[in-house]
């Protein structure tokens, strides 16, 4: 997982929260439209515990009617050692067509 300093993690953690309040639900609302019998789960997450995983995210996305993009906008993402150029001469690799008999 990506690190993030207490700023980045408070950012998330302050959109899971506005986004559950402007849709004007509580976090028992959340809870049980997720499946979830204790609330404290949504509010590990607001407070920045814990994050959701993926299956949750996406049920959470559709819940607030946002996108799972939307949703973590805050977290930065994964460096990569690979450049932009290395990836497009990936993909050019396997888009040359293989000879007959490979």
């Amino acid at each position: 997982m990506v690190q993030m300093d207490y700023p980045e993690l408070m950012k998330y953690s302050i959109t899971l929260r506005l986004v559950r309040l402007a849709r004007g639900l509580s976090q028992r609302d959340v809870a049980h439209r997720l499946g979830l019998k204790d609330p404290g789960l949504i509010s590990r997450w607001e407070n920045g515990f814990s994050f959701p995983d993926l299956r949750s995210a996406l049920d959470l996305s559709d819940i607030y009617g946002i996108t799972v993009n939307e949703l973590f906008q805050h977290i930065p993402r994964r460096t990569r050692s690979l450049s932009d150029q290395d990836d497009r001469d990936r993909v050019e690799e396997y888009e040359q067509p293989r000879p007959q008999g490979e």
